[in-house]
């Protein structure tokens, strides 16, 4: 796995379908169900995801296998997520290619840890295969996509924003080492219920992120502030994410294909 500062993803030529999925949690049916109801057999399909993909699920070692192998049945799938904050335990206890002595061992703290966090899965499934696959998956701290009908940033909890232009930030952003990064992204995705900023960026369609929505965002020294209204969250379950998943966990897909701000589906 590498933690990347931002990936564009320039889609103006694109002709096939356009999804924005909300964290899956390892429900690898919900996302199936949702590809059947909202494509058709053979479709070419870009999904992107909001990060959290395996923990707590039902099925995140079918999920994983689909991501890494391209496994989603008879569609065409492009899938691209950003990092969250079970990617960085995920991470904390597999081998980090970049520090060697960051191995990989059963009986870690830190597999413990990730385990008592809904990481249990990955005791079912191929120790040497499972740090092979997880490094074949890139997840950056925000995804910036430019379609035919607008532009969207894609991000976990929070963006890196602090105001200021979106692409000097980006540049900033690029200039950061793999331990910088590490931080920020943990900076920006231990929350479900709290962006840190409300601001509205500049010539962006939405800003889409895998929180859940919050009626007010509230600020230690400035009292409250309304959500900006480019913003976009995506999760649809009133739940951490630190406990075993709701029996009614949905996930939600935005389908940003044929207009700029998309439509919302259920599954």
């Amino acid at each position: 796995m590498t933690i990347l500062s931002n990936l564009s993803i320039d889609l103006t030529d694109f002709t096939g379908r356009i999804l924005i999925v909300s964290d899956l949690y390892g429900h690898f049916e919900l996302l199936l169900k949702g590809l059947s109801k909202l494509t058709q057999s053979g479709d070419e399909v870009v999904v992107i995801t909001t990060g959290n993909l395996f923990d707590w699920g039902p099925s995140p070692c079918q999920l994983l296998e689909a991501v890494v192998y391209k496994k989603f049945g008879d569609r065409k799938v492009h899938f691209f997520t950003v990092v969250g904050f079970h990617e960085l335990l995920m991470t904390d206890a597999i081998t980090q290619k970049y520090l060697k002595t960051f191995r990989y061992f059963p009986d870690t703290h830190t597999r413990k840890h990730w385990r008592s966090l809904g990481g249990s899965w990955h005791d079912s499934y191929d120790q040497i295969l499972l740090e092979r696959d997880i490094y074949k998956i890139d997840y950056p701290l925000v995804i910036n996509l430019k379609t035919k009908l607008g532009t969207y940033i894609i991000g976990s909890s929070d963006i890196p924003h602090d105001g200021g232009d979106w692409n000097t930030l980006m540049a900033t952003l690029n200039k950061l080492d793999n331990q910088n990064l590490r931080i920020m992204a943990s900076n920006i995705t231990r929350t479900r219920y709290f962006l840190e900023s409300g601001k509205t960026i500049d010539d962006i369609s939405l800003v889409v992120l895998g929180v859940h929505q919050p009626d007010q965002l509230k600020r230690i020294l400035s009292g409250q502030t309304e959500l900006a209204k480019s913003t976009l969250c995506l999760f649809p379950n009133n739940w951490d994410g630190l406990s075993n998943a709701p029996l009614d966990f949905k996930i939600r897909f935005l389908d940003i294909t044929e207009s700029e701000y998309g439509s919302c589906y259920e599954f």
